[in-house]
């Protein structure tokens, strides 16, 4: 075959292949095409499953409301008398000068429940809930103490003392103590008693955050005590 006659050949080959490369590249862009509006579908469809969702959570939220203004009502028109008990203590050096501050709410124990109980309707005692302890104890009070754990006492100059009574308000008191430590000792905790000293007398405890006394701190304790409808 001369090249006259391969022209023609090569010619239609040619053409044969930009077919062949278009049809493909068409076909190609038809999947392409199919593709994108299988994915368009599938994203209505979770939009429309996200809105559902929404809906069904609002509803939810509602309800919870709902619930919580029905508790809200049906406690309210219950008048409970209730206790609560906060501390404060302040730890300064021997010049005045704060060292550390802590505030948390107490634990009134069984022992100080019954003590209530025997105030207001049995066999009142005639000495209050006036006595401030002190303890090194890292322990949290529980519902079962009848006295702090590792009072400390005369050896740190921290024994147990008498408490300034304040009325602070419609049934709610304070009662306040400053101890003078002549030692190295840390304070964790302190305990209120309605007498000055033993076992079987505490009506409320608490932590503190930790104070390390050195000779000539001082170390301030506020407990104020709230009765109030709650």
């Amino acid at each position: 075959m001369n090249r006259k006659q391969l022209k023609p050949v090569l010619l239609f080959v040619f053409l044969a292949v930009n077919l062949s490369v278009s049809l493909y590249s068409a076909l190609q862009f038809e999947l392409m095409e199919s593709e994108l509006i299988g994915l368009a579908r599938y994203t209505v469809g979770l939009e429309n499953q996200i809105t559902k969702l929404d809906a069904d959570l609002s509803a939810y939220e509602g309800y919870l409301s709902y619930l919580g203004g029905e508790l809200t009502s049906l406690t309210s028109n219950e008048p409970r008398l209730g206790f609560e008990v906060h501390l404060k203590a302040y730890h300064r050096d021997e010049l005045g000068n704060l060292k550390t501050f802590s505030e948390h709410a107490g634990l009134v124990p069984n022992i100080g429940l019954d003590w209530v109980e025997d105030q207001l309707g049995d066999s009142p005692g005639t000495d209050p809930a006036k006595w401030i302890s002190l303890t090194n104890s890292t322990d949290s009070p529980a519902a079962g103490w009848t006295s702090l754990p590792y009072e400390l006492d005369a050896e740190f100059n921290l024994t147990r003392a008498a408490g300034v009574y304040a009325s602070t308000g419609v049934g709610s008191w304070t009662i306040t103590q400053t101890f003078y430590a002549n030692a190295t000792i840390t304070v964790n905790g302190a305990g209120l008693h309605w007498a000055s000293s033993g076992d079987n007398n505490l009506f409320a405890a608490d932590t503190i955050t930790a104070a390390n006394m050195e000779n000539g701190d001082s170390i301030e304790l506020e407990f104020t005590i709230t009765a109030a409808n709650g």
